[in-house]
């Protein structure tokens, strides 16, 4: 049993166990995504890995910033600038009272115990960071002789009443950390009144640290939704009838990450559907038939699934960006069910039941659509050469759905195909390619002639054809198709069919004609044809074709049109 015939038997016999299979499928697909599937929508991770620049890059970003911080801003107008300085202590309480808050920094660190804490435990690695001078002269401070000097002096100071030593000796018994952040100081404006705010004092900033687990994708835009809940109400008691608006800004990495994420998300889920619908209405346009286009849809679906579950498996982690790819498989999938589906109705239309059309279309079609499916796969494999993982995976994604796109127009396309559903009566995109074809075979035949291209239906059937005579404007508007095949003809229609062809050779006789029209009708009598009887055979003997027509039917065109009246049913006796 050919291959071809096992999937038209199984399609049409076994129905319920195909559903199941695809069921079974469709289950384990979305049950390994749901578990494992895990998006990278890092911007460094898109640039090829090669590359020392880009690794560098990547150890910047993942060791030495802030994945975790977010930077919340308040503006306001010039006329607010003091309902601002109330307001800036209630939102940074607020900030702290948030259960994805770690920590906040709203002014200077000195301000706060936790702020000098932390300045203290980094006084060691600025230390290091000092130019070699300063770091000399640093280190000589923790002589014994230095020591006692600085102590002696401190205790002068107390006596004479200055708290400042109280607090230099609480916060830097050693003399270490104001060395250490010395060059902090110099960078800063020293005049500046409050540290983060803007000189005109209409903008304060607020440093938070989230305490979020992870910094993928899925976990920023959880973080970034609780953030908007607490914007939407951080800004109670800010009356906005007696002040002006105030805005609430934020930014940070988990805000670029969960807007660029979402934008993707979107970015795909847009092409996707878009996709789909424009294919569809070309598909309906062609078939006009509204099962088959929601099968076509489904297997690309089916198809998208498949293959974003086989780079799951492969790749552990897939790029926003490869996952771009189920636009570009509809696109390409959608030839194979429109070639399928036309070969099936193209099977029914020439009297083949159900499964020996779906049979003729998959053993007509399955070669070339293994083939075709084969080389666009190797076409996107070759992004695996690029050196950038995430078009690597597109590539490697595109290759297995493609293939299984194949498969399923082949198989599961046909389930939604019903078996009382017949050919389609009429087809317009047919009537206007056979128009065509007809109007160019007609015009190169006749080329040159005048009167044949204003006649020149007059060679297609009609199906009554009254003996008087008429003229040749009347013969091109009952005129129809000589192709047609001689079970549709009786005897008596091929007769008038004859006779309407000598009258056009007459006509072509009496108008001007070119040199090759000339050589084929160079006799008046090139064409006899005698009374038909519809009852009698309607073979003409090569007697009753003068021997001048012979000969310029051998030089000319009438081998041409000789074949025209065998498909008519006159057959011309050897």
């Amino acid at each position: 049993m050919r291959i071809s015939d096992f999937i038209a038997r199984t399609i049409t016999q076994r129905r319920a166990l195909i559903w199941c299979g695809v069921a079974v499928l469709t289950v384990a697909c979305v049950a390994i995504l749901v578990r494992s599937l895990r998006l990278d929508s890092e911007v460094f991770n898109v640039l090829p890995g090669r590359f020392s620049s880009v690794q560098g890059l990547r150890i910047y970003d993942r060791d030495f910033e802030q994945t975790r911080e977010l930077t919340f801003a308040l503006l306001c107008n010039a006329n607010d600038v003091d309902k601002l300085e109330e307001f800036a202590p209630v939102f940074a309480e607020r900030l702290r009272q948030q259960p994805w808050c770690a920590r906040v920094l709203a002014g200077s660190p000195m301000a706060t115990p936790e702020g000098i804490r932390d300045l203290q435990a980094i006084a060691v690695p600025l230390l290091l960071n000092l130019e070699p001078h300063a770091f000399d002269e640093t280190m000589s401070i923790l002589q014994p002789e230095k020591i006692r000097d600085r102590l002696q002096r401190l205790r002068q100071q107390i006596e004479a009443g200055s708290p400042r030593p109280e607090f230099e000796l609480s916060f830097d018994p050693l003399g270490l950390i104001a060395p250490a952040l010395k060059p902090f100081a110099e960078s800063t404006v020293i005049e500046q009144e409050q540290p983060l705010t803007s000189p005109d004092r209409t903008m304060r900033i607020f440093l938070v640290v989230t305490n979020q687990k992870t910094v993928s994708a899925f976990e920023c835009q959880r973080l970034m939704r609780r953030v908007n809940e607490f914007r939407a109400i951080a800004a109670e008691g800010w009356d906005p009838e007696s002040h002006s608006g105030l805005q609430i800004l934020v930014t940070g990495r988990p805000a670029f990450v969960s807007e660029i994420s979402l934008s993707m998300r979107y970015d795909v889920v847009a092409t996707l559907l878009g996709s789909v619908v424009l294919v569809g209405i070309i598909f309906f346009a062609g078939f006009r038939r509204w099962l088959p286009l929601v099968g076509m849809a489904f297997c690309l679906l089916l198809s998208c699934l498949v293959a974003l579950t086989a780079g799951q498996l492969l790749f552990g982690r897939l790029s926003m960006i490869s996952v771009g790819f189920c636009a570009i498989l509809v696109g390409l999938g959608v030839d194979f069910a429109i070639l399928t589906i036309g070969r099936y109705h193209q099977a029914r239309a020439d009297g083949e039941p159900h499964q020996q059309a779906i049979a003729t279309s998959v053993a007509k079609l399955g070669r070339a659509i293994f083939f075709g499916a084969l080389t666009t796969a190797v076409g996107f494999l070759a992004l695996v050469l690029s050196g950038a993982m995430s078009f690597s995976q597109l590539g490697v994604l595109i290759a297995i759905g493609i293939f299984v796109a194949g498969l399923f127009m082949c198989s599961i396309l046909f389930l939604f195909v019903r078996e009382r559903h017949g050919a389609v009566q009429h087809d317009w995109l047919f009537d206007v390619v056979r128009n065509y074809v007809r109007w160019t075979v007609c015009h190169w035949l006749f080329a040159g002639s005048p009167t044949p291209l204003r006649s020149q239906r007059t060679f297609t059937g009609t199906k009554e054809h009254p003996g008087k005579s008429r003229s040749r404007r009347n013969h091109a508007k009952n005129a129809s198709a000589l192709g047609a095949s001689a079970g549709n003809r009786s005897r008596a229609e091929s007769a008038g069919v004859a006779r309407l062809l000598a009258k056009n050779l007459g006509a072509l006789e009496a108008a001007p004609l070119s040199g090759q029209n000339q050589k084929l009708l160079y006799a008046r009598s090139a064409l006899s044809v005698p009374k038909l009887d519809g009852s009698k055979s309607t073979a003409f003997e090569r007697d009753q074709f003068a021997s001048g027509a012979r000969n310029a039917g051998a030089n000319g065109g009438s081998g041409r049109i000789q074949p025209r009246l065998v498909r008519t049913g006159i057959h011309v006796a050897r």
